[in-house]
């Protein structure tokens, strides 16, 4: 949960970040009636992540995702079609 009322469960870092043992992870629930490709491709390559994660995704959304393999070459796949 991310919210005020909730307690932090990380620990923060003490002193400056070290760019080489970063890792950034970006998530997205697309909602699969949501056909918003190429905006949703171009927030996930602006964030440039070390690991992207879409959830709702059907055989359509993977296929506009397939852009990202790329720069993402390895991936898990599971569409599911639940409209």
């Amino acid at each position: 949960m991310y919210t005020p009322f909730h307690p932090v469960q990380s620990v923060q870092i003490a002193g400056p970040s070290d760019p080489d043992r970063r890792l950034r992870i970006f998530s997205a629930n697309v909602k699969m009636s949501n056909r918003s490709y190429a905006l949703t491709l171009d927030v996930a390559q602006r964030a440039d992540p070390d690991i992207a994660v879409f959830m709702e995704v059907d055989d359509e959304w993977i296929t506009a995702l397939a852009a990202l393999r790329s720069t993402m070459p390895h991936s898990v796949e599971c569409p599911r079609d639940d409209s």
